[in-house]
């Protein structure tokens, strides 16, 4: 379902104190049924905090198609669930976001189970690497809520975004670039992010081909893409989808390595 904008009217936030502006929160990443955030019932759930409706929209299970999905229902905020107990596996998908350029606001899962271990996160510096705040997503508690709604309502009124750019090599950054040229002279593809879509068309073509039909020049921005593609798979000797996944790879495993304190430092 798509967000009217009209918190007054929406039958998600009904039975709650009025609120007179609306922010709308895709929820991107796996949110335990445990959790402060409780989709076991529906995809979506709304709270009312400090005179707005916070509208969250459960996008899980969804991660391969995450840049469809929030291009159409065009949130205000993308709240990523992070499990804490798999995190190089889980920041795969915050690597993605970050291609996106989205206003993001990071979420722990599963915290506790890390802490178990003799481990924790400083993820105050992990959101200082990643240009977005996070914290952690407790299991319950009218606090717990309360902290994680003002968090979203500062990001959103506060609308500070620090551009983080995924690292992807020299070679493959010239790339984006040049496909990302083509990409910013068309105004039928101003719902996409430019640097998204050039990675996306190096990662996989096929797929993200259809989205840049409607484009005047996608011809054009079809024959610079292949045309890169090939040259990278020719000087590097690997295809653009395997150089893109190492290097997000490395960039997610570096971060950690800030951030990621063991038990026995």
């Amino acid at each position: 379902m798509n967000c009217s904008r009209n918190c007054e009217s929406c039958p998600f936030a009904s039975g709650a104190a009025p609120a007179s502006r609306c922010i709308t929160v895709d929820v991107a990443g796996a949110v335990p049924d445990s959790s402060i955030l409780d989709f076991s019932a529906s995809d979506v759930i709304s709270f009312v905090h400090r005179g707005y409706s916070i509208r969250f929209l459960n996008l899980s299970g969804s991660d391969w198609h995450i840049g469809r999905k929030i291009i159409a229902t065009n949130p205000d905020l993308v709240l990523n669930a992070v499990d804490s107990t798999d995190l190089e596996n889980s920041l795969r998908l915050t690597a993605r976001l970050i291609d996106m350029d989205s206003s993001v606001v990071m979420a722990l899962t599963r915290y506790e189970e890390l802490l178990a271990t003799g481990h924790s996160l400083d993820y105050q510096t992990l959101g200082g690497l990643f240009g977005f705040p996070v914290t952690v997503l407790e299991k319950s508690g009218e606090e717990n809520l309360s902290r994680l709604l003002s968090l979203i309502v500062d990001s959103f009124e506060s609308r500070q975004t620090k551009h983080v750019h995924v690292p992807y090599g020299k070679d493959v950054d010239e790339a984006i670039d040049t496909i990302t040229k083509e990409i910013s002279a068309s105004p039928q593809l101003e719902c996409f992010h430019d640097r998204y879509l050039a990675v996306r068309l190096l990662e996989d073509p096929q797929y993200i081909y259809p989205n840049i039909e409607g484009a005047l020049n996608a011809a054009r921005i079809a024959e610079v893409a292949v045309s890169s593609a090939k040259s990278l798979e020719k000087e590097l000797g690997e295809a653009p989808a395997v150089l893109i996944r190492k290097a997000r790879h490395g960039f997610i495993h570096g971060a950690l390595q800030e951030t990621l304190v063991h038990s026995d430092d």
